[in-house]
């Protein structure tokens, strides 16, 4: 029997993966934390080790570098929103513009020669 340690801090994310591994010869052990998880590498040996990235990033490079803090920003994406919306305004707005210039007969004339 294979025994499977997935460390995983989504809950349905986990469960899916949990889905798609499982078998009549695996054991799959989910833990949604870092110290659920090495408790179980405490008590049991594993064959195989999933682990997300999230949980272990932050914590990681903050312990690693000093100068290092794991904070997510959102005032960029908020930043970002009416650029987006005025691209996706102006882009098609001056592209039809352009091809106003000419009818369809003209165009499909053009294209022909």
């Amino acid at each position: 029997m294979q025994k499977i340690l997935l460390l995983e801090d989504d809950a349905a994310l986990g469960k899916g993966i949990v889905l798609a591994l499982q078998g009549p010869e695996t054991q799959i052990t989910l833990c949604p934390a870092l110290s659920q998880a090495r408790a179980a590498l405490a008590q049991n040996r594993f064959d195989l080790l999933i682990l997300d990235v999230n949980p272990l990033a932050g914590r990681l490079l903050e312990q690693g570098y000093w100068f290092y803090r794991y904070h997510y920003t959102i005032a960029p994406v908020l930043l970002m929103i009416p650029i987006f919306l005025l691209l996706g305004w102006a882009i098609p707005s001056v592209m039809y513009r352009l091809a106003a210039k000419h009818s369809v007969v003209e165009r499909l004339r053009e294209a022909e020669s």
